[in-house]
């Protein structure tokens, strides 16, 4: 048969599959389209308002289409008139997502209903019914149409129309000569553009699908990534790109990939890729591939040869792989919750394989004491975000920086400054200040309570390592630790902390006063006197409430490292001897 110039017939509906996305009724299916009888008839229950239905035909064997005609017609109503419709397609290379082909008009009678559109190559069909009489939908019979011509010319290339692999005769000129004779029709470019890759890479070719739902969840989620502070939204596509080879990358819609080439500007390396077919050659190898924006839409993509790489594995997690890699000076290690990046050379000369794995052993347990202190998994319900580290060259100096999508911790000298096989010298100072403020920064807090926060944390991770709590100068730092050492465990900061993370503490002015309530009911005992001896504001409601707990027996002023286990002692015995006066009293 023949129809504006181009040779089609009539598909063997016996290698056809029906089925459908709403529930049938009385039993009458969507096979009942395939019987060439337009007697029976496929009908559905409702779908919902403003929704839509789907009607789906499988092909055994792939074939190229160019017109659907399908006859809606209840015998005795117009339930189920199908009035607006859409004809959407995939196949075994494109088939990533549904592709739209044909959009109906609005058209209010029974009958045969007729699409024609350009030749696309199909393994699936779907029929979305906008618009029904009463949301059912009807169908009695249905046509599909091919076009032999195509077929043929496609079938000089490949060996079959699921188009996987290309006949060990072509040449590249028959693929490009085919091309030309096809170039207005974009789905026919796209497949031979397929061939292409196929050809150049003997048709050993990997596919790997890459699905991204759109999501209004909260953004914090997207923690488990690099980023430290900024609430961006990233996602891995958990791939990377080798050098000089190129990549084939077919999306249902356009997006931006971003690749982590620096630290300090995530954003330098970008890859636009538009909807459809996309070729990806680059002269250098990258690291994990990210897509960075916001997600409105569902993405789905089919990467042709893809480099996998999971769990954002971006850093070497192994001695030697590390020491060998002579890409550049500074190289990337991984742990659970960090990457680092350190001066290869260095590392070589003062590291065996053993220091190696234990550095990464020490920082990871630090961090995750953080995360322990700070309830951090509890309150974001996400595996611990890991934190990026980079070691300069010019000073001792540990620094946190920022930049337009997040922040990292920059150290200079030496790398045992972030990364180091004794844990008791990874726990500097330096270190402990700076990884304690890029922490205590994410909470919403004044100043002065985010250099307070900073200062605990900051010496309970001192303490852990030295096991030693030296009593600042300073008197009211002194006071914070002499509370510290009296409750004598390490979940002073966290109980703080957790009330912090359950209170909205924006409107209030002097949040200093309203952690000084939680610290006399956490050590349920009133040391307010103690605050307002050294220079704290606190309110008269405030001191109310404090003065509901009793006093300390002990003079708090007296705590010291040395002492305040015995002191501690001290202040059990006198409180139970008290209390045994007063029940003995009232005997």
């Amino acid at each position: 048969m023949e129809r504006d110039g181009s040779i089609f017939d009539l598909v063997d509906k016996n290698g056809i599959t029906a089925s459908s996305s709403v529930s049938i009724w009385n039993g009458n299916g969507p096979d009942l389209t395939l019987d060439d009888n337009e007697d029976t008839l496929f009908h559905s229950n409702q779908y919902s308002n403003g929704g839509y239905g789907d009607v789906y035909f499988k092909f055994e064997e792939s074939k190229v289409i160019n017109k659907i005609e399908f006859l809606t017609r209840h015998p005795s109503a117009n339930n189920g008139r199908v009035d607006q419709y859409e004809i959407l397609y995939k196949n075994s290379n494109f088939d990533a997502d549904w592709i739209s082909i044909y959009q109906s008009e609005i058209t209010e009678e029974k009958g045969w209903k007729n699409a024609n559109f350009q030749d696309v190559l199909v393994s699936e069909v779907c029929i979305r019914v906008h618009r029904s009489y009463g949301n059912w939908i009807v169908m009695n019979d249905i046509k599909f149409y091919s076009n032999t011509v195509v077929e043929d010319d496609l079938k000089t290339i490949f060996e079959s129309l699921d188009c996987q692999a290309v006949k060990s005769q072509v040449r590249l000129k028959n693929i490009t000569e085919l091309k030309n004779r096809y170039q207005d029709n974009l789905e026919m470019v796209n497949l031979l553009e397929v061939g292409k890759y196929l050809w150049l890479n003997n048709n050993q070719v990997t596919r790997k699908k890459v699905k991204l739902l759109a999501s209004n969840q909260n953004r914090e989620e997207y923690f488990n990534t690099l980023k430290i502070k900024s609430s961006l939204p990233i996602k891995t596509a958990e791939i990377a790109f080798k050098s000089k080879k190129e990549y084939l990358i077919i999306s249902n819609e356009n997006i931006n990939l971003y690749i982590v080439e620096s630290f300090e500007k995530l954003r330098d390396k970008k890859i636009e890729i538009k909807k459809g077919l996309n070729s990806i050659y680059l002269k250098e190898d990258t690291t994990e591939v990210f897509l960075v924006d916001d997600i409105t839409k569902n993405i789905e993509m089919t990467i042709f040869n893809a480099d996998e790489i999971k769990n954002y594995s971006i850093g070497k997690v192994n001695y030697k792989e590390f020491i060998k890699e002579n890409t550049n000076i500074l190289g990337l290690v991984e742990g659970k919750n960090f990457i680092c990046q350190l001066n290869r050379e260095e590392i070589k000369d003062s590291y065996n394989e053993f220091d190696f794995l234990q550095g990464v052993e020490n920082l990871d347990a630090i961090l995750n004491y953080i995360y322990f202190l700070l309830n951090r998994n509890e309150y974001y319900h996400v595996s611990p975000f890991k934190r990026v580290l980079i070691q300069g060259i010019n000073n001792n100096l540990v620094e946190q920086k920022s930049t337009q999508d997040g922040s990292y911790t920059t150290f200079g000298g030496m790398s045992r400054l972030m990364f180091n096989k004794l844990i008791e010298e990874l726990a500097n100072p330096n270190f402990c200040r700076v990884i304690a403020k890029d922490f205590i920064g994410e909470v919403n807090t004044n100043i002065e309570l985010q250099e307070l926060l900073t200062f605990l944390l900051t010496k309970e991770l001192e303490f852990r390592y030295s096991r030693v709590m030296i009593i600042p100068e300073d008197i009211q730092k002194a006071l914070w630790i002499k509370l510290r050492l009296f409750f004598n465990s390490d979940r002073f900061l966290p109980n703080i902390y957790k009330k912090i993370q359950e209170t909205d503490l924006s409107g209030i002015q002097n949040q200093l006063e309203k952690v000084i309530l939680w610290v006399v009911e956490i050590l349920q005992r009133d040391v307010s006197k103690y605050f307002v001896e050294n220079g704290y504001e606190i309110s008269s409601e405030i001191l109310s409430k404090c003065n509901e707990y009793p006093e300390l027996a002990i003079d708090l002023n007296e705590v010291n490292f040395s002492n305040y286990k015995e002191l501690i002692e001290e202040e059990i015995s006198i409180i139970n001897e008290n209390y045994k006066r007063s029940i003995e009293g009232n005997i």
